[in-house]
């Protein structure tokens, strides 16, 4: 079984609760808005600059 990808949890428990949206999200970490959209979707790893 492998584990649940780190975006998943960003998207459900950070974003959702703090009522953040995934364009000012990105406008606030200054990524793209289709980087932070790949990694809450599992598309993409969480990188060291992300992280």
């Amino acid at each position: 079984m492998r584990p649940p990808h780190p975006g998943a949890f960003i998207r459900e428990e950070i974003l959702s609760e703090l009522g953040l949206t995934v364009a000012h999200t990105a406008e606030i970490l200054k990524v793209r808005r289709a980087t932070l959209s790949d990694l809450l979707n599992g598309n993409a790893a969480l990188s060291p600059e992300m992280a």
